[in-house]
């Protein structure tokens, strides 16, 4: 994929069954992309770890979760984090574009640190499932509030501007 302004084959990373057939469902009916699929970070480090090395894996975009598993072999205590941050440096360190897809509010209890982190890596706004369609004073700061349903549609032009921009 060398550095054009267009979006043909791209990697969504998503643990999540519900959110994973929405992403599923969403993108099928995008044709002009070849969207590859990721549960974990070990499942997504082959398209991102050998991005210089192998064609067969190398995207043009990613979008990616904040909260996942680094396998589904780890002790679930410690194997679920904020694994969509280190997505997102690695996407820096290869100059490969990103956008990441949250269920919850940024500024909610459970991603706000997160979130303030990846602004200093200097990263694009996170897409979330933020407050919308609602006034923000109604937002419960001490919950983890999650939609049923990610913006996969908003992540994905917003991946698409992301490269487009990033090409000029």
């Amino acid at each position: 994929m060398e550095n054009k302004n267009k979006l043909e084959k791209m990697l969504v990373i998503e643990d999540n069954e519900n959110h994973l057939t929405d992403a599923k469902n969403f993108f099928n009916g995008i044709k002009e992309v070849d969207v590859h699929y990721a549960t974990t970070f070990v499942e997504a480090e082959k398209f991102l770890g050998e991005y210089e090395r192998n064609e067969k894996f190398k995207v043009d975009g990613v979008i990616t979760d904040l909260f996942f598993p680094i396998d589904h072999e780890y002790r679930k205590e410690i194997n679920e984090g904020p694994n969509g941050l280190v997505v997102a440096a690695t996407c820096q360190r290869v100059g490969m574009p990103y956008v990441i897809c949250t269920a919850g509010w940024h500024h909610g209890h459970k991603n706000n640190w997160a979130c303030y982190i990846h602004r200093a890596m200097n990263g694009p706004e996170m897409i979330d499932g933020g407050t919308y369609d609602r006034d923000e004073s109604e937002y419960d700061y001490t919950k983890g509030d999650e939609v049923d349903h990610k913006d996969w549609s908003e992540a994905y032009r917003t991946l698409k501007e992301i490269i487009k921009s990033s090409s000029k």
